[in-house]
């Protein structure tokens, strides 16, 4: 089995998260690793670190690399604002969303290059951000079942998921789908073809509904699902390590094997939201209503 690890995004916290990846993931999966990442270790660095950056790719020993100044048109009225404002109430800018992806599409392109210059072909990518720190060997034998029975899958080891009930409109967002995920190498090619699709999926369709509806990993799974490509969630537990240990993120679910009545599932894992600010509203205000009256009565 031959298998490609495509690391995309910013190095960040890699010092710390590096020597795990290689423990539990590559070492394990005896894989080519392809990098692509950005001149700066962190999104909001001043200067390029490219020292740091050529110490941290080279610790990964990949067949490999691109190092890339973040300077794609970001021209338009929508995207100098995002630089300023996170995207509709989500703690994540639009501009970086933007980034995020396209450094996804040349990582994939890297490896695309390599295998027609070298006449070889893999059987599975993995999609990993730098800054992921494993807390258990991967196994990719538990997602080979879903690949035998559809190539056509990519299954993301997602954080709990939000679901929201809107205009009766149910949603279902897998939160942290796009940072981990394993697809084949067709299925990797098809999704990340190009940016063009952007701003349809990270700006058209999510002026569609509620703004509280939206977070970045609708737009992930919506660009997944128009492609024709069957997605698939997975428990699998890791930490998003941030520069400030105050704001890591962990992802980990109970993964033991069960069945759950739905409304169990939701009061154990999800948030479950209807958005009807107006009832709520009505409601506090009628109950400021009785207390004020009660006090003029007793007065």
């Amino acid at each position: 089995m031959k298998i490609a690890v495509q690391m995309f995004g910013h190095m960040r916290t890699c010092q710390q998260t590096g020597p795990v990846l290689k423990q539990k993931l590559i070492n394990i999966i005896n894989c080519d690793v392809f990098i692509h990442t950005w001149d700066r270790m962190y999104h909001d660095s001043e200067q390029a670190d490219c020292g740091s950056i050529s110490q941290s790719l080279s610790s990964y020993n990949p067949v490999s690399s691109k190092v890339e100044k973040q300077n794609l048109d970001l021209t338009s009225e929508q995207y100098r604002l995002a630089n300023k404002e996170p995207r509709r109430g989500i703690n994540t800018h639009l501009s970086g969303l933007k980034f995020m992806l396209h450094s996804m599409i040349e990582v994939n392109a890297l490896r695309i290059d390599y295998e027609q210059a070298h006449n070889c072909e893999y059987d599975y990518v993995v999609f990993v951000r730098p800054d992921i720190l494993l807390t258990e060997n991967f196994d990719i034998n538990l997602v080979i079942k879903d690949f035998n029975f559809n190539k056509n899958t990519l299954v993301s080891f997602v954080n709990n998921p939000v679901i929201t009930v809107v205009d009766r409109r149910i949603n279902i967002i897998y939160m942290a789908s796009d940072i981990f995920f394993i697809t084949t190498p067709h299925v990797a090619n098809k999704l990340l073809s190009n940016i063009d699709s952007f701003d349809s999926f990270y700006v058209n369709h999510p002026a569609m509904f509620p703004e509280k509806v939206y977070h970045p990993e609708s737009s992930f799974n919506e660009l997944v699902v128009n492609k024709g490509i069957a997605f698939r969630a997975y428990i699998f537990p890791y930490t998003i390590v941030r520069k400030d240990p105050q704001f890591n993120i962990e992802i980990s679910l109970d993964a033991s094997e069960r069945y759950e009545p739905l409304n169990d599932f939701f009061a154990k894992h999800t948030r479950l939201k209807k958005y009807k600010k107006r009832l709520l509203y009505s409601l506090l205000l009628l109950i400021l209503s009785v207390i004020v009256n009660g006090v003029l009565i007793i007065g």
